[in-house]
């Protein structure tokens, strides 16, 4: 047999069901005498639940592993990054991270007024360092090109 759904109670009949209950009778007894199940009129004497207030939209939780650094590490290593006097190692050592120092490049790409500057690890050249280095590197290609063209006799 299918149910045929009723319709909705109306203000008069939730006033009988809410008068007949504070007089006293019983929730199946007053639905016997309306014609209603049980589950109506235990619905009907429920409070209402208070309208919902609108929540800001949360955003959908992230999937995946969770981020290596925190917000506040982060912070920290740009801060810190920011003086230019330290690598990326330098970095990783000083602040005591537990993260590769390819984590930390990483970190950096993002940060877009941070800009990235090869350091130099030799000391400059005074001109007389920088001729002797010269005719160093011409003796040794000239000695190269030597050996290639088959004079590796004369040496």
């Amino acid at each position: 047999m299918p149910k045929i759904k009723k319709p909705p109670l109306t203000e008069r009949e939730r006033g009988r069901i809410d008068g007949l209950f504070e007089a006293g009778s019983s929730k199946r007894a007053i639905a016997r005498s309306l014609g209603h199940s049980p589950d109506t009129i235990c619905r009907a004497l429920a409070p209402k639940p208070p309208p919902k207030a609108r929540k800001a939209a949360k955003p959908p939780k992230r999937s995946g592993a969770p981020p290596a650094l925190t917000d506040r590490e982060v912070r920290r290593l740009v801060r810190t990054a920011s003086r230019g006097e330290h690598s990326a190692a330098q970095l990783k050592a000083e602040l005591g991270l537990g993260v590769h120092v390819r984590t930390i490049q990483r970190v950096f790409l993002w940060v877009d007024w941070l800009v990235f500057t090869k350091m130099v690890n030799t000391l400059p050249l005074n001109p007389e360092d920088m001729a002797a280095r010269f005719t160093w590197a011409t003796e040794k290609l000239l000695l190269k090109d030597a050996v290639l063209l088959g004079f590796h006799y004369l040496l």
